[in-house]
Parts: structure tokens; sequence; C-alpha cells
């Protein structure tokens, strides 16, 4: 996590006079997500981020938490990322987007609702997903996304792999205007 905080330290200062600094939540929940094979279900994804839009191109750093239920247990997962953005246009309030990012993962498991169980593991995220601008500081947005990530959890829990694939609304706040 902390290679993370500092590569977005590392943008901010490298980022041109002319950028804005934003804010982003999103809400939502994953169509297909699988814990070492298991299918996740009842999920809530919540994320907050902050980033820096130099224009077309957006650097952001974002923590999510995600609530599931697997089989018999009980999953909580707290990401933090950090994704670059690239925004096309559409229209005059309009745009798409593509982003990519790395990501770190601290899991929570209750095997069985007994034993509580800790893991952790770098993964990476692709995102599709489009604007519209409501005013000149805030915009909404929806993005399709993909995650996945290598885990590593002490026996008995032999969760190794995280593949998410979500659909999230979100809000975008710019402190100096929305592109």
């Amino acid at each position: 996590m902390i290679s993370i905080l500092a590569a977005a330290a590392f943008c901010a200062a490298a980022a041109p006079a002319s950028a804005q600094v934003y804010a982003a939540l999103e809400a939502g929940g994953t169509l297909d997500t699988r814990l070492d094979g298991r299918t996740v279900k009842d999920d809530v994804a919540l994320r907050a981020g902050l980033g820096v839009d130099s224009g077309d191109w957006r650097a952001e750093v974002a923590v999510s938490r995600v609530a599931a239920g697997v089989s018999f247990d009980n999953v909580e997962a707290w990401g933090y990322s950090l994704s670059a953005y690239r925004d096309f246009g559409l229209g005059e309030r309009g745009a798409w987007f593509l982003g990519a990012g790395v990501d770190w993962l601290d899991m929570r498991a209750v095997e069985g609702v007994i034993q509580p169980v800790a893991g952790d593991g770098y993964g990476w995220h692709a995102a599709l997903g489009a604007s519209y601008r409501l005013s000149d500081s805030i915009a909404i947005y929806a993005a399709l996304s993909h995650m996945d990530a290598a885990l590593n959890f002490p026996a008995p829990v032999t969760y190794d792999s995280w593949r998410s694939t979500a659909l999230g609304f979100g809000l975008r706040a710019s402190f100096g205007g929305v592109r």
C-alpha cells in the first residue's frame, strides 16, 4: 500500500499547473466475482478516490470496500488502488473513458462463521465507462471494471485468487471545474 501512496504523491507533484484535483465517490456491485473459483454472492462495493485531471488523462488513488458471502464464509475486502484513465469526449458534456491500474487487497474471511482469517495480495484492474457533466464542477459516471488479484491466506483457508467484474455508479466533484 505504501508504494501505491508514493506513486499517487509522485503523480500529483508531476501534474501540470493547469491540472485540477477531484474527488470521486462510487457505489455498485459485482456482476461476476470469484474467490478462489467460488462464486461470491450478495456483494456490495463502495469506493472513494482522489485524483488529478490534466485534460485527456487522469491519475487517481482510491480506497474501496467489498462485503460479500462465499459458500459458508463471510468476506470483507479493503482495496487500495492507483489508476490512470484516458478520457474521450462525446459532445459538449459527455465522455467515455478507459482506465487501468494496480491494486493491493486486504481481505478478512470468517471461515464457517467460527474462525476469522486474514490475507492480502496484489493485483491489476481495467475499466471502461462513460460520464456526463452536470455542471462545471460535478460529473456523474458509470463504469464497468475487472479486477484480478493473487491472494496469500494462511492455512486452513486456501483462498489464492480474486477475480471480479463490477458495475459502479459514481459522482466526481472537481475543485476548479470538471473536464
